[in-house]
């Protein structure tokens, strides 16, 4: 009989089924969404990530930015900083606004345009320099630093008597001086105002004689021998008799054989006072070269500085930077010296 019942009651199993369809979509529904949030969470993740890379790239680059660059934009902003201002003072001139003077207004344009020249960057102009070849008469600046009267050397007006003993002359510092009174007579004279080409000396030749039994260690030899210990060309001729030959001629000679020898010089710098050095003057001018006198004004003819025609510069005097040729001797040189040294009786 109980088959019979199960046999004629057919089994109620749709709400079963709906129950577990329900179940089935219920459970794919969440899995849906947390795939959902999952796929967000990992777009959410990439987008920061992404935007995080960014900054730190746009950092490491404009750490990376050349100097140079960053130094142009700067340039760029202080100059647009100036037209700016420029701009507003024009824009109040056209209103009546601008209570200065119209004298005022140009100087602030004036420094304006300084302030901009001083942003550019300066060019590098390569200028080749004027080469110059420096002519010692030695004997006559001898005996000008050394046995010159006393009541009008300046030397020893400055330095006192016995200068030699205390003091020295810094023969490395006598070419960059002259230099400097020259350089200075160039950019005031105005036939030299146009040429930025600075003044080089290529050679120095000192030109003088001796006695063979002249102490070596006289100020005479001792002076001639610190010259040549600082690149001067010193050519020592010996005198036979009580007066000496010949010197004033080989200066000469060598100065008018170097003007004719091409790119040799371009200005001959003569260090002397005697007039008997006028025709070799006048001649290398004549062979296009430029010419300067240096001299000391207790020894220097009068020709020299009052004749035309035979210098370009005006006579550079040592006397006015005496403070810089003349320097002390330091203690250790003072004690190596076996003893201060007599002025040589050659005359």
């Amino acid at each position: 009989s109980r088959i019979d019942k199960f046999d004629s009651e057919p089994e109620d199993v749709g709400d079963d089924a709906d129950y577990l369809t329900k179940d089935t979509n219920q459970g794919r529904e969440k899995d849906d969404i947390t795939e959902d949030e999952a796929d967000d969470d990992y777009i959410g993740k990439f987008i920061s990530d992404a935007l995080e890379e960014k900054a730190s790239t746009d950092e490491t680059s404009s750490e990376d930015e050349p100097s140079s660059l960053i130094e142009t934009k700067r340039m760029i902003e202080k100059q647009q900083e100036q037209i700016d201002l420029l701009m507003n003072l024009v824009k109040q001139q056209n209103k009546g606004e601008l209570s200065s003077s119209q004298e005022a207004i140009s100087r602030r344009r004036s420094s304006i345009e300084q302030s901009s020249r001083s942003l550019q960057p300066k060019s590098s102009t390569n200028v080749a320099p004027l080469k110059a070849n420096l002519f010692i008469d030695g004997t006559w600046l001898y005996y000008s630093l050394n046995t010159r009267n006393p009541d009008r050397c300046p030397i020893t007006k400055k330095f006192g008597k016995g200068w030699q003993n205390n003091y020295k002359v810094d023969w490395l510092a006598l070419p960059k001086l002259i230099c400097a009174q020259m350089e200075k007579q160039r950019y005031s004279k105005t036939s030299f105002t146009k040429s930025d080409r600075p003044i080089e000396i290529a050679r120095i030749m000192v030109f003088t004689s001796a006695k063979r039994e002249t102490d070596p260690n006289s100020l005479r030899m001792r002076m001639f021998r610190d010259m040549a210990n600082a690149n001067y060309d010193v050519h020592m001729m010996e005198t036979v008799g009580q007066g000496e030959k010949c010197v004033d001629i080989q200066l000469a000679v060598e100065m008018l054989h170097y003007a004719t020898v091409p790119n040799a010089y371009d200005v001959a710098i003569l260090l002397s006072g005697d007039k008997d050095f006028v025709p070799a003057l006048v001649r290398t001018r004549q062979k296009g070269k430029q010419v300067c006198i240096s001299s000391m004004r207790s020894g220097c003819n009068r020709v020299l500085y009052e004749s035309p025609h035979i210098r370009d510069y005006d006579v550079v005097w040592l006397e006015s930077c005496l403070d810089e040729l003349i320097v002390p001797i330091p203690a250790e040189e003072r004690s190596r010296r076996d003893r201060a040294g007599y002025a040589s009786v050659f005359t």
